[in-house]
């Protein structure tokens, strides 16, 4: 499933316009984003910081994201990012710095730093669209899903972990994501789908109960929040019952789960970061509801499916790929054919996998199915460095911009 809303022809050229700013170095191959529409509401505080294991810089792998570019070439970012800086601080309500260095972070492919600098700028310079569609862009709706590090009152549920999986190769390239390559380093594109529930099955019977209540006294589910591949849903950000339970499961179950699989592309479930979550119904018993969803890749650097309700309560359905095979480990055949699968799980189970590879709804032919997809990215920056190398000097200009505002009466 697409992530972003019906997107602004403004803000998709947002980056292209910057590009050519003079301040700019030639770019290396740049992220393709979809700018969402936004409005005017307001960005919520920095979150608490990801876990403080540094990450070693990556290597050169032939100009992908987070390759270490030319020397010479480092020093023309170096100083575009000098230059950005010291704009910022001369004029820091002008919401232009903050977009060309948020831009230029992210051609550097240091994410964490640019969705932080696209935060503070929208706090400095408020209501310029650009700006908002920017930070809404590269964090999505994360500030409302927990994000790292795990509560000290809170401990990891140890089924997390130790649950079993069976885990399929993918026959079909997976694009790399921001900070997360499949073609670099490390293993190759792969599914994994849980044997048994992470999440208690009488919990996710619970969210199905909320998420229809919540669908009776707010008009019913939505069905054109997305351009593309859209479903009929209902985010679950804006159920604040569900949120509570929900931020709880990825803080103790979801987020160590996924690390623990992926253990060559998360160094911390610290770093992982919700961009979207919502409650999916695919219902084969109403003439005209939606009961599947066409092949499509997510913008995400992981995706993944919990089912809310059994195999038992409707047929058909599941996640479908193009090209996968149950893995030698698992009792594949090795050099065993790729093929076309249905993949799917009862109450609690999950199906995850590279948000870049393709997938769809295999049709529900009857009952009803729920699902929650969860689309994911890491908060970490590509060159190895801490989150707030840059930002850390930006902090006196924001505060000089909040007193300008106050003193105008347009800040509160």
């Amino acid at each position: 499933m697409k992530l972003f809303l019906a997107s602004s022809a403004a803000l998709v050229v947002v980056l292209g316009r910057l590009d050519k700013a003079e301040a700019f170095v030639p770019s290396q191959t740049a992220p393709s984003f979809v700018f969402p529409t936004t409005s005017n509401t307001a960005l919520p505080a920095k979150k608490g910081g990801g876990s403080k294991k540094k990450k070693p810089a990556k290597k050169a792998t032939g100009g992908g994201f987070g390759a270490k570019v030319a020397t010479k070439e480092e020093t023309a970012y170096e100083k575009a990012l000098k230059a950005k800086l010291a704009e910022i601080k001369s004029s820091p309500t002008s919401p232009r710095p903050w977009l060309e260095l948020g831009s230029v972070l992210m051609k550097l492919g240091d994410y964490a730093e640019a969705e932080e600098v696209f935060r503070l700028g929208n706090i400095a310079a408020p209501g310029d669209d650009m700006l908002s569609g920017a930070y809404t862009a590269i964090a999505g709706h994360s500030a409302q899903y927990f994000g790292g590090p795990l509560p000290a009152d809170k401990a990891v549920d140890a089924n997390a972990v130790s649950c079993d999986f069976d885990t399929y190769d993918v026959g079909q390239k997976a694009e790399d994501f921001r900070t997360v390559s499949w073609t670099a380093r490390g293993d190759g594109p792969r599914v994994q789908v849980s044997k048994g529930s992470l999440l208690p099955r009488e919990e996710c019977a619970k969210a199905i109960e909320i998420a229809e209540a919540h669908a009776a006294s707010h008009g019913g589910w939505t069905s054109s929040r997305h351009t593309q591949a859209a479903t009929t849903d209902m985010p679950v950000k804006d159920i604040p019952e569900l949120l509570d339970w929900f931020n709880d499961k990825l803080a103790t179950t979801l987020f160590p789960m996924l690390a623990a699989r992926y253990p060559d592309k998360i160094a911390s479930p610290d770093l992982l970061r919700a961009h979207d979550s919502f409650i999916v119904k695919y219902d084969a018993d109403n003439a005209g509801a939606q009961n599947s969803l066409a092949v499509h890749t997510d913008e995400s650097a992981f995706s993944f499916t919990i089912a809310l309700n059994d195999r038992s309560e409707y047929e058909g359905g599941g996640t479908c790929f193009e090209s996968i095979r149950l893995s030698e480990a698992d009792g594949g055949d090795k050099g065993g054919d790729f093929e076309p699968l249905t993949l799917n799980a009862d109450a609690g189970g999950v199906v995850a996998f590279p948000g870049t590879i393709r997938h769809g709804g295999s049709p529900v032919t009857q009952g009803v199915r729920y699902i929650i997809p969860l689309f994911l990215y890491l908060s970490e920056n590509g060159s190895g460095k801490e989150p707030g190398y840059v930002t850390k000097d930006l902090e006196e200009a924001v505060e000089k911009a909040k007193k300008r505002q106050r003193l105008v009466g347009g800040f509160s």
